[in-house]
């Protein structure tokens, strides 16, 4: 029994030795995640900002064209305006009644 016990302890001692190893490159392997995360997150955001640019841009283009084209023809925008609103509302009123009807039967 007491040849075993040396062969024990020495495999004792690498399992621990194995496990501090083990400790070690999971400790780089989470280091080295939080850092591709970070740089992910940081070219994430960054893309986000520059696309949120670009619409902003092309939003404020677009209010500009109409703010042009109602200046040019005032009158004929209060008529879309006002067409635009009575198709609104009949379209409106004429789902409020097919609703009632639905709800009736």
């Amino acid at each position: 029994m007491a040849i075993m016990e040396p062969n024990v302890t020495r495999e004792l001692q690498d399992i621990r030795n194995d496990l501090t190893l083990l400790r070690k490159d999971l400790s780089e392997l989470a280091q080295a995640m939080r850092v591709n995360l970070k740089d992910e997150s940081k070219h994430l955001r960054e893309e986000m900002f520059h696309t949120f640019d670009t619409v902003r841009e092309r939003g404020d283009k677009i209010i500009h064209n109409v703010e042009h084209r109602i200046e040019e023809r005032p009158f004929l925008s209060v008529l879309a305006a006002f067409g635009v609103g009575l198709m609104a509302g009949w379209f409106t009123e004429r789902r409020a009644l097919m609703g009632r009807r639905v709800w009736r039967e």
